[in-house]
């Protein structure tokens, strides 16, 4: 099976030749057993078939979750970092001759969210590139300024009545503070996808190299023992040496 032959090819191969040896009738059955091909071998093959196929199943499912997932991230990125900018910056006005108030947000230079880049796409229509599955610096920095921003104006009466002032009150606080945990929440969902769909890719890959190996052998042993009955081999998609399927 060659690096060429797309997963699609691989299993349609397996098939052919799995549902012509089954469906060959009992002058086929009697050649195959005696080449070591009963139908317990050929029960083998196709377990090995159906978990091949299962796992390509598979592995479109967790790649979908996981495209779900980093689209909630995004948008909820999106607004979290719009909100904290905003705060940061009216903040930051209020609360300029404030020094305590003003370490007490965690508010600095440098403190404004920057956005991130998108993803990048695959050309071939694999999974989107995404970083290792872990919190970047830069994000778990984010994540950090802004628990301290919001957590600490809501705890502060003083500050909490400032803020009240120009059009924050501890409701609003309390909100987006809340959107900000479910940032959180779904950027440790989106790891969890993209260390399944990485997993899935693997047992696919394992699968297949199972399988091949089965059909690598079975062409081996059949095509030559059943050169003289090119139409049994023809039900299996299979044609003797020198021959192309």
């Amino acid at each position: 099976m060659g690096p060429r032959n797309s997963i699609a090819d691989q299993l349609e191969k397996a098939r052919l030749i799995l549902d012509g040896a089954r469906d060959g009738g009992p002058d086929m059955a009697a050649r195959l057993t005696a080449v070591g091909y009963n139908t317990a071998a050929l029960t083998a093959g196709r377990t090995l078939y159906e978990n091949a196929g299962g796992a390509r199943v598979t592995v479109f499912a967790e790649r979908g979750d996981q495209k779900g997932a980093t689209a909630n991230v995004n948008a909820l990125r999106q607004k979290v970092e719009s909100q904290y900018n905003t705060l940061a910056q009216i903040a930051g006005t209020v609360f300029k001759d404030n020094a305590d108030a003003y370490k007490t947000l965690g508010l600095g230079d440098g403190q404004l969210a920057l956005p991130r880049k998108p993803p990048t796409p695959v050309p071939d229509g694999g999974p989107t590139k995404t970083p290792a599955p872990r919190l970047s610096q830069a994000q778990a920095a984010f994540f950090d300024r802004a628990r301290v921003l919001y957590s600490n104006a809501l705890k502060t009466p003083e500050i909490a009545a400032e803020l009240a002032t120009v059009g924050y009150p501890q409701t609003r606080l309390t909100e987006e503070l809340n959107d900000l945990t479910a940032l959180e929440d779904a950027d440790t969902k989106q790891e969890a996808e993209k260390a399944e769909a990485k997993a899935s890719t693997a047992a696919q890959k394992a699968a297949l190299t199972e399988l091949n190996a089965w059909v690598s052998r079975f062409s081996n042993i059949v095509i030559p023992a059943l050169k003289d009955r090119p139409d049994f081999l023809a039900k299996m998609g299979l044609k003797p040496r020198g021959g192309k399927r």
